[in-house]
């Protein structure tokens, strides 16, 4: 098969801009770092008018890597073995290559479509017949030194809603402040900076790039401003050099040990390093680098190579190329241009490199003299959302609210300590549930269950449609019911579950009880406490003791039974006593008492609370 001769040139270009700059001198290369964005993924979080906002447009939502993106980096390992074909061996080999990801889905996977692009089994790797894959080792990094998300560092975000507050960024938030109306008015979402307006960019972008016809609106933001408003957001995210030592220093640093160590003994260790991860890291390196240029959004399967070169015994110097699409360009690291010498390199590095132990203390010092006010920290929030990928965030304590499950129904959702809101990543899948009744979408009633996927911002797909939170609502507020169970407790006593009855035997636990069948008496109850409970469920009125039949043997209301009036019938019908027995009993002291089966404020939920008024 031929190809056409206009892409023969292209790659011949790519190809030999590397290998000319390393033909033209006598050095000899003696260790490989690459650091490369992910492949072609879905889109992490949709605008709230998003036509494709539907899972039936994608292969998985929620940043999931595509079979686009897995072909682009099997492309780029096998671009890498060929411009570096004298340097790797033919087959993989423990000793010569370390590869390490952060830990989300689409990093690992685009690393071991790489590795299977540059290391197809061969000879005795081949483990099975007409399979030329092979498994390759791939390490989940130390967060501190490799990840896509800086934002949880405290520090790093108070110098960064710092830099939002100096003059320069101030006139882009103006000078921009039209296109944020603009997309405000056509996303349906609350557009004010650029990391949002990066939202956007990055749904068109990825719609465009797979073939779906983008809205009329979009044409007269996209490609531009919004690419450049794109370029502007990762530029912020190290414009500065304290920013640059937390995002883009650990990772140095780290690059910079292993490279001193190579030129100590240039035979000791792995002579290969793969760090695959995020367009956010593409960009903190090149701005880090000082050779940013007009800023932009790193492509997908962009990479930066970095290599160590040897002339003689004691003289080593450094190349650094970045590869963006088909654009290949040679990096100049700060003040030190190409066969950059080694002693140099790191000198230019120095201000910047941040080893785990000063990063970790360096995070947690507060900068007292930086004040955040109510617009910088949209700021922040909007760059945490996307970083951290949780993109629809939802108030549990709505009074119709259903109960939040996890995908197996195994449990019941909580906050995160110290917040207020239920977070969910795009594309993640959890369970709404109304026990006792059924399940309102936008007002018309369905099962008592339904499975719902995180779509973007407070809206779920539930049955292929889609929902805003405030849309899904229980008719009734839900309703602990009793399981009883075979298992004895104590002397004529067993375990009775108070939980919720989701139907098809499914039962979700959240109180244990003691319970004595003749007395009528809770023994003991046993549940787990709600950690870290920052609000309370006012949502739920005080309900009167609940009535279970079949769980007390008496007669009329439970609710009045222990009434001081009442009392004395009471221990007649517990214990079986004629009614002249009761002349025994004065009305004027307590002698029994009710309560509930757990303490009401162990609880967080009202629907929990509810269930120890049994």
């Amino acid at each position: 098969m031929s190809l056409p001769v206009n892409i023969i040139v292209v790659l011949c270009v790519i190809f030999t801009i590397i290998e000319n700059d390393a033909a033209s001198d006598s050095s000899q290369l003696v260790a490989l770092v690459q650091i490369f964005r992910h492949g072609e993924r879905s889109p992490i979080t949709f605008y709230s008018t998003d036509p494709y906002a539907n899972a039936s447009y994608w292969e998985d939502l929620g940043g999931e890597l595509t079979n686009r993106g897995k072909r682009q980096h099997e492309a780029l390992g096998q671009h890498t073995r060929r411009v570096y074909s004298d340097f790797l061996p033919i087959r993989y080999d423990p000793s010569v290559l370390y590869a390490t990801t952060t830990d989300v889905h689409r990093t690992h996977m685009s690393g071991q479509c790489n590795l299977y692009g540059m290391f197809p089994a061969v000879g005795n790797n081949v483990w099975k017949e007409n399979l030329n894959w092979q498994p390759i080792p791939l390490h989940q990094a130390d967060p501190h030194i490799f990840n896509g998300n800086p934002f949880d560092c405290p520090n790093y975000e108070l110098l960064f809603a710092d830099l939002w507050q100096q003059e320069e960024y101030v006139e882009l938030l103006k000078k921009y402040q039209d296109v944020f109306e603009y997309l405000t008015e056509h996303t349906g979402d609350n557009v004010t900076d650029f990391m949002s307006a990066t939202t956007v960019h990055d749904c068109l972008l990825i719609e465009d790039g797979v073939g779906y016809k983008l809205p009329e609106w979009a044409s007269k933001v996209y490609p531009e401003p919004l690419a450049t408003m794109a370029g502007i957001g990762y530029k912020s995210l190290t414009d500065s050099l304290e920013l640059q030592q937390f995002y883009s220093g650990p990772l140095l640093n780290e690059i910079v040990e292993y490279l001193d160590a190579k030129v100590s003994n240039p035979l000791a260790g792995e002579k290969y390093r793969i760090y695959s991860g995020h367009d956010s890291n593409i960009a903190a390196l090149l701005n880090t680098f000082i050779d940013f240029g007009v800023p932009y959004s790193p492509a997908f399967a962009s990479t930066i190579y970095i290599e160590l070169r040897q002339i003689s015994s004691d003289d080593f110097y450094v190349n650094v190329y970045s590869k963006n699409n088909d654009d290949v360009k040679k990096i100049t690291v700060r003040n030190c241009a190409l066969a950059c010498p080694f002693e140099s390199f790191k000198r230019e590095l120095q201000a910047v490199l941040l080893d785990v132990d000063t990063f970790k203390e360096k995070c947690t010092v507060s900068k007292p003299n930086i004040v955040i006010n109510e617009q910088h920290q949209k700021i922040i929030e909007s760059y945490r959302k996307v970083k951290k990928l949780f993109n629809c965030q939802i108030d549990p304590f709505d009074g119709a609210a259903p109960l939040v499950l996890t995908a197996r129904n195994s449990s019941i959702l909580y906050p995160e300590s110290g917040e207020t809101t239920l977070k969910f990543r795009n594309g993640e899948t959890v369970n709404f549930a109304c026990p006792g009744d059924k399940i309102l979408l936008n007002g018309l009633m369905y099962q008592t269950k339904v499975e719902a996927r995180c779509l973007s911002n407070s809206q779920f797909e539930v049955f292929g449609k889609r929902y805003f939170w405030r849309d899904i609502a229980c008719s009734v507020n839900p309703r602990a019911t009793i399981k009883y169970t075979n298992s004895y407790c104590a002397r004529d006593a067993t375990m009775v579950e108070i939980g919720f009855d989701l139907g098809n035997n499914q039962f979700v636990s959240i109180m244990d009880i003691c319970f004595n069948t003749l007395s009528q008496i809770a023994l003991y109850s046993r549940y787990d406490i709600t950690a870290s409970i920052h609000s309370n469920d006012e949502t739920f009125s005080r309900p009167t003791f609940y009535e279970d039949r079949d769980m007390y043997n008496l007669k009329g209301r439970i609710d009045t039974y222990y009434k001081k009036n009442r009392q004395r019938t009471t221990i007649n019908n517990l214990l079986g006593l004629p009614p002249t027995s009761s002349k025994y009993i004065s009305n004027g002291d307590f002698f029994l008492s009710r309560g509930h089966l757990a303490a009401k404020s162990d609880f967080l939920y009202g629907f929990q609370q509810n269930a120890t008024f049994r």
